[in-house]
């Protein structure tokens, strides 16, 4: 998970405790398996970068990961996922006086940040624009307010919280892509992602998944409802 991903994973420096919709998923999840008593007591979180999610899977160093990460074809090959929990897609952070609207309007003189590991690096070679590559997406928010890229793409759901964050930013142009989010688990844990799919399944059905993103995602994204149960794959 991440620990600086406002809105989804991020600690409250008032509190000390860990916050966002990500994290009230896993929390969810520890309580399904532990017990309500005990389910926060037992779940461990990991903080790790973009790039190092599928590795922490396949390496046995986590259980589950939920950090804004898109289901696709390329890393179902290599971990499990579960069903899609939400819906997000590529757009772009710009400064609020920049005549930047839309990807295409960004020359060959921009810097665009983007970060490793992440589909928007993937949908991102091959640009005219100057790519710069970060290991996180904290770190693109800082080259952006120092000036060192013209604008950051990723999923608006985290630009959303960057812009949210720094009056002086604005999210522009239409989704670049669909980015389903869900819950990754290591390879061939079958019975561990139905467990998974079971409880997102129940928080859409009582109410929990919409309470959830009523207090983490509405008062920044708008008002949402929880998203077409699609599997991308069939069900374990």
């Amino acid at each position: 998970m991440s620990d600086d991903t406002l809105l989804f994973g991020y600690r409250d420096p008032a509190t000390d405790r860990l916050e966002g919709f990500d994290i009230e998923l896993l929390r969810l999840v520890s309580k399904s398996i532990f017990g309500a008593a005990t389910g926060d007591e037992r779940l461990r979180f990991v903080v790790m970068a973009y790039s190092d999610r599928l590795p922490a899977l396949e390496e046995g160093r986590v259980d589950l990961v939920a950090h804004t990460m898109t289901i696709n074809c390329t890393r179902w090959a290599r971990i499990g996922f579960s069903a899609t929990y939400l819906d997000a897609g590529q757009r772009l952070l710009v400064r609020a006086d920049s005549n930047v609207d839309a990807l295409e309007g960004l020359g060959t003189n921009d810097r665009l940040c983007v970060t490793a590991g992440s589909t928007s690096s993937d949908n991102s070679s091959g640009l005219a624009v100057k790519v710069v590559t970060v290991p996180d997406i904290t770190d693109c928010l800082v080259k952006f307010q120092r000036g060192e890229v013209s604008a950051i793409r990723s999923d608006d759901t985290v630009l959303a919280g960057f812009a949210a964050q720094d009056p002086g930013a604005r999210v522009v142009g239409p989704r670049l892509s669909r980015e389903p989010y869900g819950i990754g688990a290591k390879a061939g844990s079958v019975d561990l992602v139905r467990h998974v799919n079971a409880v997102i399944e129940q928080a859409f059905a009582d109410g929990t998944w919409q309470l959830i993103y009523d207090q983490n995602l509405a008062p920044t994204l708008g008002a949402a409802t929880v998203p077409t149960r699609v599997y991308d794959r069939p069900v374990p």
